[in-house]
């Protein structure tokens, strides 16, 4: 449907821009639900194993993810909300002011823009009618154009999806054999390497078979993991770690995030990183754990 001035007027884009700000809320609720649900996850990673954990943690994996298309549909209907809205209004403001000034000059306003010298008045010429026609009809294509744009935008044809995240691979078992291990790290892609170097700094620390300055890498991430958990919690709570230790559970932690963050570095780094054995245990470990299979 077309534009037309009464159309214009009836319409209420501020009511859309109001809407986008109401969303806003919206998302950052849904942004911090989503952080603490990465965190459970982190720790349901680290101290979890076995088949029903793989299942659980995939299952884990899937929810987040339909829940990040979700906020990435959100911000897309936030934005197109806001900047159509934003629009939509200056363009009505600016409508519905010409027409008046076109009326007010002695000029007969039509519902389609036109406007025609009555002869009344002495200010509006053929001239000036068939100028303010123009304005205003050039005026009315315009917010037609932006309607349909932000209409558009609100389907779900326009809404674009969340980014593309790389598959979860399976991480094996850390009693698998390195050789296993080795093959199935050269089989993954560099983003999906980083991508659990990264989100699962525990698992991959613990792998024989994955090259010794990724594990190293690893669990300098996963030591600083375990660290962070705790003094966040006690900066939440405006105490100190040392308040926290006795009591987890009153900060939303579990025993286990207070037994890591006690753990002394030089103890965790002996027992998880490879980069502190021997040299001959290294060599061994650069060839991917032949006849070594400790962690």
């Amino acid at each position: 449907m077309t534009a037309t001035i009464s159309l214009v007027a009836g319409s209420h884009p501020d009511g859309t821009v109001a809407a986008a700000a109401r969303l806003t809320t919206s998302i950052a609720l849904l942004e911090a639900h989503l952080a603490a649900q990465r965190e459970v996850l982190a720790q349901l990673i680290s101290g979890w194993h076995g088949d029903a954990a793989r299942a659980a943690v995939l299952r884990s994996e899937k929810n987040l993810q339909r829940q990040l298309r979700l906020q990435a549909r959100f911000e897309a209907l936030q934005s197109a909300l806001s900047s159509g809205g934003a629009q939509l209004s200056s363009l009505r403001t600016h409508i519905l002011a010409v027409a008046g000034q076109a009326a007010a000059l002695g000029g007969a306003v039509s519902d389609d823009g036109s406007v025609r010298a009555t002869g009344m008045g002495l200010v509006m010429s053929p001239a000036l009618a068939a100028a303010y026609s123009a304005l205003l009809k050039k005026l009315l294509d315009t917010f037609d154009a932006v309607d349909r744009a932000t209409a558009s935008a609100l389907t779900t044809e326009g809404v674009p999806q969340a980014p593309p995240h790389p598959s979860t691979p399976r991480v094996p078992d850390k009693r698998t054999d390195p050789r296993l291990v080795k093959e199935w790290w050269d089989s993954l892609s560099p983003e999906e390497r980083q991508w659990l170097a990264d989100d699962e700094p525990g698992r991959i620390g613990n792998l024989n078979g994955i090259p010794v300055a990724i594990r190293d890498y690893a669990n300098r991430k996963a030591t600083r993991q375990d660290l962070e958990r705790v003094r966040r919690a006690a900066g939440s709570a405006d105490v100190s770690a040392e308040v926290v230790l006795p009591d987890p559970g009153r900060y939303g932690l579990i025993q286990s995030d207070v037994t890591r963050y006690a753990m002394p570095k030089a103890s965790r780094a002996a027992s998880n990183s490879t980069v502190r054995r021997t040299p001959t245990t290294s060599r061994r470990t650069r060839s991917f754990g032949e006849g070594d299979h400790r962690v």
